[in-house]
């Protein structure tokens, strides 16, 4: 059976909290209102993309670790 993407809810919830809400994550971070309103409330899983952009977009305070433990980010490069 494959892996299930998962994802910290919380940490999209901290994210928005820093952002100063949810839609402010998203501007921040070059996402739609749709799809982080998705991760938030566990209907999606942001990409790996999307979590380094929220680590950077909350300066470090929200990990993308912490948001995708579930993700082997030792082995993941950009190109």
């Amino acid at each position: 059976m494959p892996k299930k993407d998962v994802h910290n809810i919380e940490a999209i919830k901290k994210a928005a909290d820093i952002c100063g809400s949810l839609s402010k994550l998203a501007i921040a971070i070059g996402a739609n209102y749709t799809s982080a309103f998705k991760w938030a409330h566990g209907k999606a899983v942001p990409s790996p993309l999307n979590c380094m952009r929220i680590e950077k977009a909350t300066r470090g305070q929200v990990k993308k670790e912490e948001i995708r433990p579930d993700f082997d980010w030792k082995r993941f490069k950009l190109i």
